[in-house]
C-alpha cells in the first residue's frame, strides 16, 4: 500500500500563490480557464491595492486642502470625500467581476484606479480657487 498514489495534488487557491505565479496562470495547463482569469485578476488586484491606500489618503488632502475653511465644521466636504472613496471602490469591486468574467476589462481595473489618483495629484498641485470664482460684469470691463 503506496501512500504516495492516495494523495491527490491539490491546486492552490489564489492567495496562496505569489505574485508571478499568479500574472503567469494563463500559461498553467492544470487550471481551467474560469481559474486562470480569476489568478490573473488576483495578481493584478495586488499590484493596485498599495495605490488605492495612496487614493484613500489624496482623497481626504484634496477635499480638506483646496476647499473653503467653515469654523461650524467640515461635514459637508468630510460626507463627500467619503462618497468619492464609496464610489471608487465599488468600481473596483464591479470591474473586478467584470474581470473575471473577461479579462478585456482588465484595463477598466487600472484605469479606476489612476484616474481618480491623477485628478487627485493635479488638484493638489494646480488648483487655483481664483480660477473658478464669478467675474462681475464690472471686472470683465475693466480687463478689457
Amino acid at each position: 500500500f503506496n501512500v504516495e498514489q492516495n494523495k491527490s495534488k491539490r491546486v492552490k487557491t489564489a492567495r496562496e500563490l505569489g505574485l508571478i505565479e499568479l500574472l503567469n496562470s494563463g500559461k498553467n495547463p492544470d487550471l481551467t480557464e474560469k481559474e486562470q482569469r480569476k489568478n490573473i485578476v488576483e495578481g493584478n488586484r495586488r499590484i493596485l491595492y498599495p495605490f488605492y491606500n495612496l487614493l484613500a489618503a489624496l482623497i481626504a488632502c484634496v477635499g480638506l486642502l483646496i476647499s473653503n475653511f467653515n469654523r461650524r465644521g467640515q461635514a459637508k466636504i468630510v460626507s463627500l470625500e467619503v462618497l468619492f472613496m464609496i464610489l471608487v471602490m465599488g468600481g473596483d469591486l464591479a470591474v473586478t467581476n467584470l474581470a473575471g468574467r473577461s479579462l478585456y476589462f482588465l484595463s477598466l481595473f487600472y484605469l479606476n484606479c489612476v484616474l481618480p489618483l491623477v485628478v487627485c495629484i493635479y488638484l493638489l498641485c494646480f488648483y487655483n480657487p481664483l480660477f473658478f470664482r464669478h467675474k462681475s460684469a464690472k471686472e470683465l470691463l475693466n480687463v478689457a
